[in-house]
């Protein structure tokens, strides 16, 4: 697991990747929107291929790589401070995170091995 904390022009960010099986990594990302006037936090799986690059495919409800909002708060000014707290507090249930994320791909390659059209019976 590797963390790190940087301002960029939009204001305060946390990530962190945590390397999962299969090519995956997990990235948690709390950083404020663009719109509005919030702090979110994001869980994203990422493919890694073997040069080193990585994509997410979004799935809006079908299929898709897992992307799930896991913190939104208000406060009252988006901090350094602040960003560190909300993305530790969800660092802290990171294990939680990763088990949704196996259970997530589970039930697609349940799903994926379901839906797979049945080869006819071969002619005897």
């Amino acid at each position: 697991m590797q963390t790190s904390y940087y301002r960029a022009r939009d204001g305060w960010h946390g990530r962190t990747v945590i390397k999962l099986p299969g090519q995956r990594q997990l990235v948690i990302h709390t950083y404020k929107p663009l719109q509005g006037r919030s702090l979110q936090t994001s869980a994203t799986v990422w493919q890694v291929d073997e040069g080193g690059h990585v994509r997410h495919r979004m799935g809006f409800g079908r299929g898709g790589d897992y992307s799930e909002r896991v913190a939104h708060t208000q406060p009252a000014r988006i901090t350094e401070k602040q960003v560190r707290e909300q993305h530790e507090q969800v660092l802290s249930r990171a294990q939680v995170i990763v088990a949704d994320v196996n259970a997530f791909y589970a039930r697609a390659n349940t799903m994926a091995q379901s839906s797979q059209p049945v080869a006819p019976a071969a002619a005897a």
